[in-house]
């Protein structure tokens, strides 16, 4: 799931994307530094903690709140991809759930 911390994002209102990633699998999802988590070409990367690693348990879930990446945005209506676990790191047995696509809209400055 994504999410934005404002209701009308503007490119002045300095609002953050959160973001929540669900193991909906039987087993730990573990990603080591220094491979991603989620990556967006409209926010900030989410890293695992430097030289350490980041595990979720089966079913459940993690919020990351990031920054928005400022030299993508534009006011009007976008489609935003997220890509979980984009460097392949976790076994799974479904890799088709790992895409999700936000429509954002940044609203004109008043």
């Amino acid at each position: 799931n994504v999410e934005l911390t404002e209701s009308r994002p503007t490119l002045q209102n300095n609002f953050k994307v959160r973001v929540t990633v669900q193991n909906q699998g039987t087993a730990n999802a573990t990603i080591r530094y220094p491979n991603l988590v989620v990556s967006s070409t409209y926010m900030e990367y989410v890293y695992p903690p430097y030289n350490g690693q980041w595990v979720l348990t089966p079913g459940s879930s993690v919020t990351f709140e990031k920054n928005p990446n400022a030299g993508y945005l534009r006011e009007g209506t976008q489609s935003w991809p997220f890509t979980v676990d984009p460097g392949r790191e976790v076994r799974e047995s479904n890799e088709n759930n790992n895409i999700f696509n936000k429509t954002v809209t940044i609203y004109p400055s008043s």
